[in-house]
């Protein structure tokens, strides 16, 4: 790849994102790490030997790709202003993710190392799956979902966009996650969850319904 790579994000995420290019030989290319205006400052200048750049200040250019590598729901207001701007957006897998011929992962996912992916399983765009994490057959992940770090997931489950699934989860073959569901660290999953639902607990069970200002305070 002779393109340059701009990371967006400059936190944990994003320097996760700028490890991955170096293990695949990409770091080189790594032109900078881009963040909203109103997180710029005079001690943030650099990040990884790497400028933090305005996000805002960024322009389509056919030599260029972004890496959206911001762990927090927060990421598709981001990535759809720089949508519009016609910039194009890389996907990124680690060199040791086990995928199989017939997975499809959509423009703009992360996938980090230790990661196993089976049979037939569709990932939406801009999902970001993190390390150790196992899903299986038939698996059908929306856009902007996250998937915490060491999570196992049973096939033909359906996990709809933008939900969080945290640390450690566990979710059983057959079930469905509905949108913007945020399932808390730990949680076995043995029950479909309907939309827009805090739930947590071995079994997880639905505790109610999730707020603008719990997603603030919770990721």
């Amino acid at each position: 790849m002779n393109k340059k790579i701009y990371i967006l994000g400059a936190g944990n995420m994003a320097r996760e994102a700028y490890y991955i290019y170096k293990d695949l030989g990409l770091s080189d290319n790594i032109a900078g790490f881009i963040i909203e205006d109103k997180y710029l400052s005079a001690k943030r200048k650099l990040l990884l030997d790497r400028p933090v750049l305005s996000a805002a200040k960024l322009q389509p250019d056919k030599n260029m790709l972004v890496m959206a590598a911001i762990g927090s729901p927060k990421r598709r207001k981001l990535i759809q202003k720089l949508e519009r701007k016609k910039i194009q957006f890389d996907t990124l897998v680690h060199p040791s993710v086990s995928v199989w011929e017939s997975v499809k992962i959509s423009a703009g996912c992360l996938i980090s190392k230790g990661v196993v992916l089976t049979c037939d399983i569709t990932i939406g765009k801009h999902t970001i799956i993190n390390i150790n994490s196992n899903i299986n057959h038939d698996c059908v992940l929306g856009d902007f979902v996250t998937i915490g770090p060491g999570t196992h997931i049973g096939g033909n489950v359906i996990i709809d966009e933008g939900s969080w699934i945290g640390i450690g989860t566990t979710i059983i073959h057959n079930r469905r996650i509905g949108k913007k569901c945020f399932i808390a660290a730990g949680s076995i999953v043995i029950n479909d969850i309907p939309d827009g639902f805090l739930a947590m607990g071995l079994p997880a069970k639905p505790i109610r319904k999730m707020t603008d200002s719990d997603w603030d305070r919770l990721i």
